[in-house]
């Protein structure tokens, strides 16, 4: 069962860095992304928040982030995901390495489950944090939905000094 949890977040990590990668480390939070919801607008909006505003922690900082997704229009948003697990966090450093991923080494029901966001309400709310104890330098905090129809991430860059 482990080698099949980590294939599944090498999958999802192959998914969503090379499309979160491409902001060149800019800070991308706020996005609206679409979303598979039958009968819906087919559109979230998700952000990845609770980071500084100034984005520079300490070595050994704790990180705090929340993922946030909210219907992003007039109608319902009808969210399904695999398994118990909603969101995902990581860090990424500026080769692309994967230095953390809240979800290592977890397992999570196989269930099918589904969340509904109505409009103008809150929605689905991740929060976690991650103790920044790595070398200096920029990386790229991602935020991710584990949708049954793929993941849909947003991303934050932040530098950690000495």
């Amino acid at each position: 069962m482990k080698i099949r949890f980590s294939l599944a977040a090498a999958l999802i990590a192959a998914c969503i860095l090379p499309a979160c990668s491409g902001g060149g480390g800019t800070d991308t939070r706020g996005g609206t992304a679409s979303a598979s919801a039958p009968g819906a607008a087919n559109s979230i909006r998700l952000t990845l928040g609770g980071v500084r505003s100034d984005t520079s922690y300490v070595r050994g900082e704790r990180v705090r982030m929340s993922l946030e997704a909210l219907a992003a229009g007039p109608d319902r948003v009808v969210l399904e995901f695999p398994t118990s697990q909603r969101c995902d966090f990581a860090a990424v450093d500026d080769s692309g390495r994967t230095v953390w991923r809240w979800s290592h080494g977890m397992a999570f029901l196989q269930a099918f489950g589904r969340e509904v966001l109505e409009p103008a309400e809150p929605g689905l709310r991740c929060v976690e944090s991650w103790i920044a104890d790595v070398a200096p330098g920029r990386y790229l905090l991602v935020g991710t939905l584990t949708l049954s129809t793929g993941p849909l991430a947003d991303t934050a860059a932040i530098r950690v000094g000495d």
